[in-house]
């Protein structure tokens, strides 16, 4: 237990957040515990890449068309770590999508990446009428919270509390 953790602080936050609710990925006896390196990497393959399949499927669905008319991936995350294959791959995979569909990865832009990423679909669309993009970020922020110092600055408690477990995903063209 850390006798100087500011709870009350924390509570202020988290309220000034305007979240009716926060969202993870994590099991709730996972929360603010500290994980090894392996442990981090298997959670953020398991849960970052369900996350952004999720958001995925449910913008090909509202979308209307068949997901093998996507001509392109674009995908972003801050959530850092390398995978092989890369979860664009994967994605590719588990989406069905066309294997030559291409694919744009772009991580650690931090809030810039969902921007950055509809910015190049924008260009992409007006480029190309006939191309479908499929724009998807997600991250897996609550291993932050696993990973704070064991004495919590208010930067740290600002940090993890602005930032949760969330994918979004859209189909532009």
């Amino acid at each position: 237990e850390n006798d100087s953790f500011d709870v009350d602080f924390a509570s202020r936050v988290l309220d000034k957040c305007g979240f009716d609710f926060h969202s993870f990925a994590l099991p709730l006896d996972h929360i603010f515990r500290r994980f090894s390196r392996e442990e981090y990497l298997k959670l953020r393959r398991e849960q970052l890449v369900g996350l952004a399949e999720q958001a995925c499927r449910t913008a090909i669905d509202r979308w209307g068309g068949d997901g093998r008319d996507i001509t392109h991936l674009f995908w972003g995350t801050m959530t850092g770590a390398l995978d092989s294959p890369t979860i664009d791959v994967q994605l590719v995979k588990k989406l069905g999508l066309n294997m030559d569909v291409e694919r744009t990865s772009i991580e650690g832009m931090g809030c810039l990446t969902g921007f950055r990423l509809l910015n190049l679909a924008r260009q992409v669309s007006l480029s190309d009428p006939k191309a479908r993009i499929l724009v998807v970020a997600a991250d897996l922020r609550s291993a932050l919270g696993n990973s704070m110092p064991s004495k919590p600055t208010r930067e740290d408690i600002v940090s993890v509390s602005l930032f949760r477990d969330a994918a979004s995903a859209a189909v532009v063209g």
